[in-house]
């Protein structure tokens, strides 16, 4: 089956990856929309109800086959080691369906809900921690090391090496300066301990009435520390001033950061660490992030005004963090 993968106006969100899939292909039949944006879609088959998750682009099968894999490993030995789960659920990945530029992941239904999104700040850190805690729990066991990659310390150096070496001489010079302060004692990421990856509102479901949880886009999971998650969600917060700083048109190129972060996310979080390393951590780690998104911004973005601002904006992050590091290294 061939589907024709230009879509144009591709970034307009009045266009729905479900208007775009022709379902009965595939033997399902949509039921309803479930996730603002309209990413997730309830579908059913033969009488049972569905998730499909939905995102832009077409990947190569084996790499869905990977997460698909990765995804039963962390339910089975949830399951046997008798990990608490406090009411959160790794629904299991069934098939991957492709079509038309757009790729989507069939999930054991979830009762996901928008509703998440409207959750104050505090809350949706509350939930992500919870996700956090629990994906920490699960034993690292000899099947997962099988598929999972572990970040050195040398890989972190060799990243920040690359950014030194850019055009761009605000990122050269926040590139000179991380690369001095880094330290496998200071920045040490690998206490063996499991990270989602990319946790974030979007790849989580929610029902604040039920209080229940589900995990979803296992595919970035990874060896890190506690301060991994924390920090990937606290910078979220750059990534929600970015979007607020942008023209109604340029916010329809970006993610929908609106719903997925948080203005306050950085100040709560900071707020929970008391420890001087893990605070070390926390600072430094999000001082790589944003490096690292500056550093790519120049390879994707063909928006120079959006660039602009989202160098200013991590550049500013970046210093921000520094000042508070140094502090705690006086």
């Amino acid at each position: 089956m061939e589907y024709d993968n230009k879509i144009k106006n591709i970034g307009d969100k009045n266009i729905a990856p479900q208007s775009l899939i022709t379902w009965g292909d595939f033997g399902y039949e949509k039921v309803d929309d479930v996730n603002r944006g309209q990413q997730m879609a309830k579908i059913k088959k033969d009488d049972h109800i569905f998730l499909c998750k939905l995102k832009e682009g077409i990947s190569n099968e084996n790499k869905f086959n990977e997460e698909k894999l990765i995804n039963n490993i962390l339910i089975e030995e949830s399951q046997n080691n008798k990990i608490e789960n406090d009411n959160i659920v790794i629904p299991k990945a069934i098939e991957l369906i492709q079509s038309r530029g757009f790729e989507g992941i069939i999930y054991e239904y979830f009762n996901d809900s928008t509703e998440k999104y409207n959750c104050p700040d505090e809350e949706k850190i509350s939930i992500l921690l919870r996700v956090d805690k629990f994906i920490k729990s699960i034993p690292f066991s000899e099947r997962l090391k099988l598929f999972l990659q572990k970040r050195t310390v040398r890989e972190y150096h060799d990243d920040i090496d690359k950014c030194i070496t850019a055009e761009n001489n605000k990122i050269k010079s926040m590139a000179i300066e991380l690369r001095g302060l880094l330290r496998v004692d200071d920045f040490e990421l690998f206490d063996e301990v499991l990270n989602h990856g990319d946790l974030d509102m979007s790849n989580i479901g929610y029902n604040p009435k039920t209080q229940k949880i589900a995990i979803f886009d296992l595919e970035a999971l990874c060896i890190g520390n506690s301060i991994n998650a924390l920090a990937h969600c606290s910078y979220q917060s750059v990534l929600y001033k970015i979007y607020n700083s942008l023209s109604d048109k340029d916010k329809q190129q970006m993610k929908r950061w609106d719903i997925i972060a948080g203005a306050d996310f950085y100040k709560i979080i900071e707020s929970k660490i008391t420890e001087a390393k893990s605070l070390k951590q926390f600072y430094g780690v999000n001082m790589f992030y944003a490096l690292s998104e500056c550093y790519d911004g120049l390879s994707i973005k063909n928006n120079d005004k959006v660039l602009e601002i989202e160098l200013e904006r991590n550049a500013d992050f970046f210093y921000e963090n520094l000042k508070k590091l140094n502090k705690i290294a006086q």
